[in-house]
């Protein structure tokens, strides 16, 4: 009897990687167990042991395109492949390549030796690729890893995958796309050996002698490790795909999916040795739940359509009915809800996003209530209301139609004292002609208002009545708050990145125009007490 062993998550065969809980690390990948076998045709009786089992490798490397620094790890990595069947090195041994005898005999690698006829000719690219076309017709291995990150192998890759080899694919970051994605598998080998971590926790010189913490490699991914948001979005499709079949999706399937969907996709690319852990930290998009020994992938819970829609209406009347730029929408949703990405409720534009609700209508850029729901006019509710209207209320309602202006930045108590009633009856008033309380009231008011002046006319009407200690005050105050919602917001990571692009820039150019050009002197005249090579940019030299 003969028996053909398929991966336990994915049922993929001929069997490939694996990936469970601890994706990522040599630890993480495991073959499927005897138990977890499929009978296909039947030859011989009993079990195939595991080394039986594993594939076959041909791994060839190229002397002139890698360091020896990464010989175990190559290593390291292809056994939990298969085997390395033929290890093959490829230079010219005449001249230094930085590969030692030791390190040769201690990985078993055998070193083909391939001069250089002539200057500017690569004899040995031609040598490795015409040894694997020779392996591959011997029909002894079953994959194939070329150890490289020159794009000259690119076309040796593919055509090896035609042949139905699979190819692994090692090199540094600066590997070109071409030739990882011709590969099967892909395996950066400066991020997975933690190299890019002990440089920068190494003396800070271009920091200009200031210490950091050593960071984590994605803060300093090549720009062909694939973003941790697309990662993210991907496997949010994997569990939607799923809840439409009624299946649950855990993390086995996951990790198989991303190996598949991203080639050079591997946890330790990012930092993390464990892809629970990556996702735990850097996908706040989804919950993960452990069951025993495995983890369970779900989505978590974003807010309602009914909770949105109502948030916007809100909004919308805050600002009197209408707003001319959906991206103001956009931004009040993300500040209320950082996660917020119209994607996850299955539109691909906010514009479309926002024409599904009934009582929200949308002209090119522009977001309104409609009409049947827009609120009725302040000024048409206290004419509606007037001649039922007490004294006190009348003289509120006068007040509000002949200075309007005033009455938007007024509170409910000054109001009061400038017509001589209590505080009370101004909010009653404005519970009486329809509005929640005064708060909602005067927001409509300032909305409307706000949009007719200038910044002088605001002022105006904003400190009208005070003293000049009142104002004095009044503008601290809000400076203080200012400050305060500055420090809270604060990007730390961004701003240390600023001041290092400050530091080592050869010139810094500083402009400000009309109001801001004094901020821009001022700031022009400190910076070059710091540093120098500071150039202030004025309209009249533009």
């Amino acid at each position: 009897m003969f028996y053909a062993f398929a991966c336990v998550n994915c049922r993929d065969f001929p069997r490939k990687l694996c990936y469970t809980e601890n994706i990522g690390g040599p630890e993480s990948r495991r073959m499927a167990s005897k138990s977890d076998s499929v009978s296909a045709k039947p030859e011989m009786e009993g079990d195939m042991n595991d080394e039986e089992e594993k594939k076959h490798f041909a791994v060839l490397i190229d002397a002139d395109n890698i360091s020896e620094k990464y010989a175990s790890s190559i290593f390291n990595e292809i056994a939990d492949y298969g085997y390395a069947s033929y290890r093959r090195i490829y230079g010219n041994w005449a001249k230094g390549n930085g590969w030692k005898e030791d390190t040769l005999l201690e990985n078993s690698i055998n070193p083909i030796q391939q001069f250089n006829y002539t200057i500017g000719k690569n004899a040995t690219d031609m040598a490795m690729v015409i040894d694997a076309m020779d392996i591959l017709y011997s029909g002894k291995v079953d994959g194939f890893c070329l150890v490289t990150s020159d794009s000259d192998f690119t076309k040796l890759a593919m055509r090896l995958r035609e042949a139905q080899m699979y190819v692994i694919g090692m090199g540094e970051s600066k590997t070109p796309l071409a030739l990882t994605k011709a590969c099967n598998k892909f395996i950066r080998l400066d991020l997975i050996s933690g190299e890019m971590e002990e440089k920068s926790a190494e003396s800070p010189k271009a920091s200009g002698g200031r210490k950091h913490k050593a960071s984590a490699p994605e803060e300093k991914q090549d720009s062909t490790v694939t973003p941790i948001s697309e990662i993210e979005e991907a496997i949010i499709t994997f569990v939607q795909n799923n809840e439409n079949k009624g299946k649950p999706t855990y993390l086995g399937e996951v990790g198989s999916r991303l190996g598949d969907k991203f080639i050079e996709f591997d946890a330790r690319n990012y930092g993390y040795t464990k892809l629970v852990t990556l996702l735990r930290d850097k996908c706040p998009k989804l919950t993960i739940i452990q069951e025993g020994t495995s983890y369970r992938i779900e989505l978590k819970e974003q807010a309602g359509e009914e909770a949105l829609e109502k948030e916007i209406i809100a909004f919308l009347k805050k600002n009197g009915g209408k707003v001319d730029n959906l991206s103001l929408v956009l931004d009040h949703l993300k500040k209320k809800h950082p996660q917020f990405n119209v994607s996850d409720y299955g539109y691909n534009r906010v514009s479309s996003f926002l024409r599904s609700f009934d009582k929200i209508s949308v002209h090119g850029n522009a977001l309104m209530l409609k009409e049947g729901d827009r609120e009725r006019d302040i000024i048409t509710r206290i004419n509606e209301k007037f001649p039922h209207m007490s004294k006190g209320h009348k003289a509120i309602a006068a007040f509000i139609l002949e200075h309007y202006d005033q009455a938007a930045f007024m509170t409910a108590a000054r109001l009061g004292r400038q017509l001589h009633v209590s505080e009370s009856t101004v909010v009653r008033f404005a519970s009486g002609i329809g509005y929640s309380g005064y708060p909602e009231m005067q927001a409509e008011l300032a909305a409307r208002v706000t949009s007719r002046l200038n910044a002088v006319e605001r002022v105006g009407v904003k400190y009208a009545g005070r003293s000049q200690s009142e104002v004095i005050e009044s503008v601290l105050a809000s400076d203080m708050e200012n400050i305060r919602a500055t420090t809270e917001s604060l990007d730390a990571a961004a701003f240390d990145t600023a001041v290092d692009i400050l530091l080592e820039a050869k010139t810094v150019y500083v402009i400000g125009i009309r109001s801001c050009a004094p901020l821009a002197e001022f700031l022009s005249f400190y910076l070059n007490m710091v540093r120098g090579g500071i150039v202030l940019l004025k309209t009249t030299s533009l």
